[in-house]
């Protein structure tokens, strides 16, 4: 959810500026990438606070309900537009429309970063490198789903938004699925017994010890301990 919302939203953001008739698009792309700031600061300072699964799921609620009021101010300003009334008593609506696409993309920052501390803890250090790469593979499949799904929908920008909302949302419910996680607790970095013996006993083999004697230094090969 959090890979398809986030990269389909980052990489169609000027043309869906272009299809709400945002006027100055590269200001409003360069604000929605400034908004990477107050997405890492608040990282920083909530992450071991209020916990890795509580933050994830503050991040991608909050990012939905971005992308809702982006949808919802934008399908206003498109009828507002149809009807030739630009006025508005809460100002101009393309503000907002751009303080939630920052808001959207400040959040989903968060969420990315507690995913890489999340992630890796979930495993046991004998496959976490692998549960890693596994995960952040299956994030690059949604990822390329968004590319076809937005290019198919950027015409309908409203379409689109509420597409990526419901990826968005189930993404916030995935922390409940996963095992409680390390927050203030110390990560195992042991391994299991059989293979820390198989470790050892290839570090045996394949180095050699120097035995000096005077002058003259020989090499032999350390003995493997018996496995009984």
């Amino acid at each position: 959810g959090l890979s398809f919302g986030s990269y389909g939203l980052l990489t169609w953001i000027n043309s869906l500026f272009v299809q709400i008739n945002l006027q100055n698009i590269y200001f409003n792309a360069l604000l929605f990438a400034m908004a990477n700031l107050p997405g890492n600061v608040l990282s920083v300072f909530l992450l071991d606070r209020v916990g890795r699964s509580f933050l994830l799921i503050g991040s991608l609620s909050a990012a939905t309900l971005s992308l809702v009021a982006f949808a919802c101010i934008a399908s206003m300003d498109i009828i507002n537009s149809a009807s030739n009334d630009d006025a508005s008593r809460f100002g101009s609506p393309k503000v907002y429309i751009v303080g939630a696409a920052c808001t959207f993309q400040a959040c989903t920052v968060v969420a990315w970063n507690v995913m890489a501390v999340l992630t890796p803890e979930s495993f046991p250090t004998a496959v976490r490198s692998t549960g890693y790469g596994y995960c952040s593979s299956t994030g690059r499949i949604g990822g390329i789903l968004a590319q076809l799904v937005n290019g198919y929908t950027v015409q309908k920008p409203i379409r689109l938004l509420s597409i990526a909302a419901i990826t968005m949302m189930f993404g916030a419910a995935s922390p409940f699925l996963l095992p409680p996680d390390m927050t203030g607790q110390s990560v195992d970095g042991s391994v299991s017994n059989n293979e820390a013996q198989r470790r050892e006993l290839t570090m045996l083999i394949s180095s050699e010890a120097a035995v000096s004697d005077g002058e003259t230094i020989t090499y032999q090969r350390r003995p493997i301990p018996s496995s009984s």
